[in-house]
């Protein structure tokens, strides 16, 4: 299957996610947008996918990512955001969950 989580940040530094936590499986695709601005996220402690960062522009999808770990899981990433002026940070809200 494939995923989009939408990320944005209001004025006051709050991130808001289409899906704070996503259950996925072994060969589902998994990509991020944010409209609020430039954006980078960072799996913590291990990540379910062939890679652990990934970037992309304001209103841009990132990359599309494949789950390629068996292994069952709770996977917490890291996102910051760039908004023109301020950087944001989520540290380790938002969990993909492997089954």
């Amino acid at each position: 299957m494939n995923f989009l989580i939408d990320i944005s940040v209001d004025p006051h530094g709050n991130f808001h996610y289409s899906q704070a936590l996503l259950h996925v499986r072994m060969g589902d695709n998994v990509s991020w947008k944010c409209t609020s601005g430039f954006f980078s996220l960072q799996f913590s402690g291990g990540s379910p996918m062939n890679g652990m960062e990934t970037f992309a522009p304001p209103s841009a999808n990132s990359p599309l990512m494949t789950v390629t770990t068996s292994a069952s899981g709770m996977f917490k990433y890291a996102v910051a955001v760039f908004d023109g002026t301020r950087v944001h940070l989520d540290a380790a809200c938002p969990v993909l969950v492997a089954n």
